[in-house]
């Protein structure tokens, strides 16, 4: 597929994700501040929105239009190979229209003041092959005499880092689905960083009773046996902590707070009622009824749709709070617990609130009771 050149990322992002993002169409609104030679050289009726700026939104000052515009250009060509990498192809411009609208979600406190930087980690990010096996499902030893298989995966791109890796512990047909590692790598000085913004659980996620007992001895070591989080999630990172190790990554960076993010999700939230009350009126909810006896295929497909679509209205409807709790708070325990079980070190908590975290140092290693 044919990469879009600057000129072309220039006009789409003027004429089509810049006033998106100003009518709030799917992310918060933000304020992208051109000087007026800049605006001045551009031929578009659109013009006037980035002309308009108001003090009560994030403002991000572009001083340097063509370096901004150049790394943009070079971020959707890398996005385009890391895709082809795994096996997909997309429409480069609908590829583009998305990815350049959501790129800003990742944003960081310290981001807001070198926007420059900001892009070029996303590209390194990107470049990065350090754990990549595409399509692959891997074998990697056992936790809790439970074989462990894990596949690296792409994430969408509204998810707060390029890629995940997708565990589960196994034993004959009991199988067990631990949340996901959503993660990215970049070089550090001279040093690889892996960089964990967040823990989550699939939407497909497969349980086990026995399995799930057997988490429950890792809270053993906690006061009163309670851990802070959920011991699937303790487990998740204990295995991914392996897997780094295993590729001599030593070094890890917790991000703890995404500017956008809260308000991302108090429209998502809105877009999530609108879309849902248009799709699955009252009406329409009372006229599955009348396939029940007389097309039950029709009627099986339509339920199965309903309840999956009426299960993603109830995990993201007024979630905000929940949510950023969790990408907060629940994230933040989870490493506190494991630096005070001295799994792990953590070094220190800069002023963006990201927890730096070394693991060189010899660790105790985690024991069960």
């Amino acid at each position: 597929m044919e990469e879009l050149n600057k000129d072309e990322v220039i006009n789409l992002f003027i004429n089509s994700i810049y006033p998106s993002i100003y009518f709030e169409e799917e992310i918060p609104r933000i304020n992208f501040i051109f000087d007026e030679n800049f605006l001045n050289s551009i031929n578009s009726n659109k013009i006037d929105l980035l002309k308009k700026v108001n003090n009560d939104y994030l403002s991000i000052r572009i001083s340097n239009p063509n370096l901004f515009f150049e790394l943009l250009t070079l971020l959707l060509k890398e996005e385009s190979s890391l895709e082809s990498y795994y096996g997909y192809s997309f429409d480069s411009k609908l590829r583009a229209t998305f990815f350049l609208r959501r790129i800003w979600l990742k944003l960081g406190v310290s981001d807001i003041d070198n926007i420059y930087n900001f892009i070029i980690n996303q590209i390194n990010f990107i470049k990065s092959r350090e754990l990549d096996n595409p399509n692959q499902l891997i074998n990697f030893g056992e936790f809790m005499d439970y074989n462990i298989i894990y596949s690296v995966n792409l994430n969408n791109t509204y998810c707060e880092t390029s890629r995940k890796v997708e565990m589960a512990l196994y034993k004959n047909d009991d199988v067990y689905d631990l949340p996901s590692v959503l993660y990215d790598i970049k070089d550090d000085n001279d040093e690889k960083t892996c960089y964990i913004l967040a823990l989550q659980n699939e939407k497909d996620k497969k349980t086990n009773k026995k399995i799930e007992r057997k988490l429950y001895k890792l809270n053993s070591s906690c006061e009163n046996g309670i851990a802070p989080v959920h011991p699937s999630f303790i487990a998740s990172i204990l295995i991914f902590i392996d897997l780094l190790k295993s590729h001599n990554i030593e070094h890890i960076r917790v991000p703890l707070y995404q500017i956008l993010s809260y308000d991302y999700h108090v429209l998502l939230s809105s877009e999530t009622i609108r879309w849902f009350n248009e799709r699955w009126s009252p009406l329409q909810v009372e006229n599955l009824e009348l396939f029940r006896n007389s097309k039950i295929k029709r009627y099986e497909n339509l339920i199965k749709q309903y309840e999956y679509d009426k299960k993603f209205y109830n995990n993201t409807v007024n979630k905000e709070d929940l949510i950023s709790k969790n990408k907060t708070e629940n994230l933040s325990n989870l490493f506190l617990y494991l630096n005070d079980n001295n799994i792990l070190n953590i070094n220190y908590i800069d002023e963006d609130d990201t927890i730096d975290i070394s693991l060189k140092s010899p660790l105790v290693k985690f024991k069960m009771k």
